[in-house]
């Protein structure tokens, strides 16, 4: 124990500041006493990649996940309610780059903490039905099963890559008028926080873009000396006023839809390749490594969203996102190709700077299309079409994703679930095709305890999202436990 607090300072400061931030996060209200639901859980996750990368591998390809997390539900009065919540990661297995890294325990075994909730909510303020809440909190729009294109006011966590549906809490002050059977909403959010993305996810992207999308080579005489390693730096927006996001919304329930539509304005919270490429490390004149920019474009969204019973055992949805972001371009300055010229690693150098767009500015529609139904208690059965993901932004990049799921008891034992989510994915012309499938054994023993297994496969033609994330593919073994 003395050589770890010796030898990582840093990580006897997470552990500290984890438990500070944890009593000051529930110590107000262990004093106000039965109106308080205390909860949590404690997991562990070992996950093993399916394909090893093609060069550059990580040191280690696979990690193992220890997470704790606690929830503190207070009801200070009739009309005022409080929620803290709180989350320690432990990644067990990190991914290591060189050697040297494996010489400071804090990368061997690093902690973070996050804090997952932290609001207060008066309601009735005044005025029957208006309610305000202030603090670090999720909105979620949108009602596809587990994905929706409209849902884009917190960043997203893709700190495990397998999960398209996790959000971080951000500061917001969320305030809300209900009056049956209309709601309407507003929200600020005065902080811009990034996605939370897999280190994998961004090496991914950026190195697909780069290679695919900016298409240098046709602007530049000769040959291109190959990229060895594409390394990124992200360009935050300043806390500022201006860079503040404000969203609207109005709900309407019926007995035959729950419709709403809603406006938000901000900033992207998933980056994009945007600014200058610089060459460096070129001196053979056959390979070069590029450092790329990254930056998070403006963007507005209009969001239309309906739920609806369909043929009376079913339930029908629909979710369509308006997105009118802002252009970006990436380049390479004319000098940086005089340099490459000098060395030899290209015949001739242009004119002038050689520009690539990578996002047009052009308005698109992502949009949702899904039904489901329960059979008894047996099984949950849904189909969903869906036009557009994540990281297709520009109007001619959207693909088209046919996915179904499918819950049911395992039929070996009372105790076993089964859930499996296939789908189809086809580029926009038709002509490339992609294949993922995400299937979960649950075993629970007991109230408290859930055992699993799981196998996440991701595999398509070139030209496909899946076969840009097929280094992702895994298999992973999990257990929880919940109080």
């Amino acid at each position: 124990m003395s050589t770890l607090l010796t030898t990582s300072p840093k990580l006897l400061l997470r552990l500290v500041s984890g438990a500070l931030a944890l009593a000051i996060t529930t110590a107000p209200a262990l004093a106000l006493g039965d109106d308080l639901e205390f909860s949590g859980e404690i997991s562990s996750t070992l996950g093993v990649f399916l394909f090893t990368c093609q060069a550059d591998c990580e040191y280690l390809d696979h990690q193992n996940r220890n997470t704790l997390d606690l929830a503190l539900d207070a009801d200070l009065d009739d009309d005022v309610a409080a929620r803290g919540a709180v989350s320690l990661r432990n990644d067990n297995i990190p991914e290591l780059h060189t050697v040297g890294d494996s010489a400071d325990i804090s990368n061997l075994q690093p902690v973070r903490i996050r804090v997952t909730d932290a609001w207060v909510e008066g309601r009735d303020l005044g005025l029957d039905g208006f309610d305000l809440r202030v603090g670090a909190q999720t909105l979620r729009w949108g009602t596809g099963d587990r994905f929706s294109p409209t849902d884009r006011l917190n960043p997203f966590d893709l700190s495990d890559p397998a999960h398209f549906d996790r959000r971080l809490a951000t500061p917001a002050v969320h305030a809300s008028y209900y009056r049956s059977p209309f709601t309407v909403s507003a929200t600020w959010f005065p902080f811009f926080i990034p996605s939370l993305m897999n280190q994998r996810v961004i090496d991914t992207i950026t190195d697909d873009e780069v290679e695919d999308d900016a298409h240098f080579a046709d602007e530049i005489d000769g040959e291109l000396p190959d990229i060895n390693r594409i390394s990124t730096r992200a360009n935050i927006p300043s806390q500022t006023l201006f860079e503040s996001a404000v969203a609207l919304r109005a709900e309407w329930a019926s007995r035959w839809a729950d419709i709403a539509a809603g406006w938000y304005m901000g900033r992207d919270h998933l980056p994009q390749l945007s600014g200058e490429v610089i060459p460096e490390n070129f001196f053979d004149g056959e390979t070069t490594d590029l450092i790329v920019n990254l930056a998070y474009p403006n963007i507005q969204m209009f969001a239309a969203e309906a739920r609806f019973p369909f043929l009376e055992s079913w339930t029908g949805w629909v979710d369509a996102a308006l997105i009118l972001p802002s252009s970006t371009e990436i380049f390479i300055t004319r000098s940086r190709l005089e340099d490459l010229e000098r060395l030899g690693a290209i015949d001739e150098a242009p004119d002038e700077d050689v520009v690539a767009t990578t996002q047009s500015g052009d308005p698109y529609v992502n949009f949702l299309v899904g039904v489901d139904r329960s059979v008894g208690t047996a099984a949950y059965l849904n189909f969903q079409y869906l036009h557009g993901f994540l990281f297709e932004r520009n109007p001619e990049d959207l693909h088209h994703y046919g996915l179904v799921g499918f819950s049911a008891p395992a039929r070996i034992l009372p105790t076993f679930e089964i859930d499996i989510v296939a789908g189809v994915e086809a580029n926009r012309s038709f002509d490339a095709f992609g294949l993922l499938n995400q299937t979960r054994l649950i075993y629970r023993p007991a109230d408290a305890l859930e055992l699993s297994t799981s196998a996440t496969l991701q595999i398509g033609q070139p030209g496909t999202t899946v076969s840009t994330f097929y280094e992702l593919s895994e298999v992973r073994v999990s257990a929880a436990a919940f109080f």
